[in-house]
């Protein structure tokens, strides 16, 4: 039976992630020792959750178990059991509360993407490995996150951080201790011009998400002064405030992004801006 894939993860260059040399995962595998492998959990794995125990404590850098429609609480006790891993995605599943206590024993966890699951932001801050994530992906989870940035502050280990809601003034401030961030998406936080003013700390920032905030002409100071080596910016604010030359001097200001959604194409249409700049 068929219980998922191996994949040997690599980077680039830019220090971006990708996956090769997908392997069915049904026996007995072959893979080069020092490959930093993830299992991506085929469907099958739910029959008998017990497929898990298959693997050494330390033999998986990662496990992925992106949108398993099955009950992934019952397969936590023994996902515990692999101590060594490094990432845990399970992104889009029925993971809850009640499977905190079995994620803090993964204490070599780097790397957590549990985006709509149905874990609470607060319970989420009780985990022990919490300070050591260097990525975390927490978007459209129910509660608020401002206990979890509490417990975050001044890490020096996130790199990239992935969040969904309002952002308190104190969130911000809280944001703004995390030196070492070098990706922030800040989803639907209502972000004003004073806030962002307030990210200025963050000099290892390349990457900027900015949908659905609050932000008017007068922030393009702030992204002149303290945001203009970014890599990439994703931004959504407020058309009735915002002029086709705002937009042009925003793409002006930061020319080394490379991909923009500022808004909807339909929206860059209304505005009456070139296809150059969408």
């Amino acid at each position: 039976m068929k219980i998922g894939k191996l994949a040997c993860r690599t980077e680039n260059a830019k220090g971006e992630i990708f996956y090769s040399r997908n392997i069915a995962c049904k026996d007995t595998v072959s893979v080069p020792a020092d490959a930093s492998i993830l299992f991506i959990a085929h469907p099958n794995v739910c029959i008998d959750s017990r497929a898990i125990t298959g693997f050494d404590a330390d033999a998986l850098w990662g496990i992925s178990l992106i949108e398993l429609k099955a009950n992934v609480n019952e397969m936590m006790p023994n996902i515990a059991k692999l101590t060594g891993l490094r990432h845990f995605n399970a992104s889009e599943t029925n993971l809850s509360d009640q499977s905190i206590e079995y994620l803090s024993k993964l204490t070599k966890l780097e790397e957590l993407e549990i985006k709509k699951t149905k874990i609470t932001l607060e319970k989420l801050a009780s985990l022990k490995p919490l300070k050591n994530l260097q990525v975390l992906n927490v978007k459209e989870l129910p509660g608020s996150y401002s206990q979890l940035l509490e417990k975050l502050r001044n890490s020096r280990n996130i790199r990239i951080l992935k969040i969904q809601g309002k952002a308190s003034d104190r969130d911000i401030d809280n944001l703004a201790t995390l030196q070492n961030l070098e990706e922030l998406d800040l989803n639907r936080s209502e972000l004003t011009d004073q806030q962002l003013a307030k990210l200025k700390s963050l000099k290892k920032l390349r990457r900027l998400t900015l949908l659905r905030v609050a932000l008017t002409p007068a922030s393009l100071t702030t992204f002149q002064n303290h945001f203009s080596k970014l890599e990439s910016l994703a931004v959504c604010f407020p058309r009735e405030s915002w002029t086709k030359n705002d937009w042009i001097k925003l793409k002006t200001i930061i020319p080394n992004t490379r991909y923009t959604e500022v808004m909807e194409a339909e929206d860059w249409q209304k505005l009456g801006l070139p296809k150059s700049l969408r």
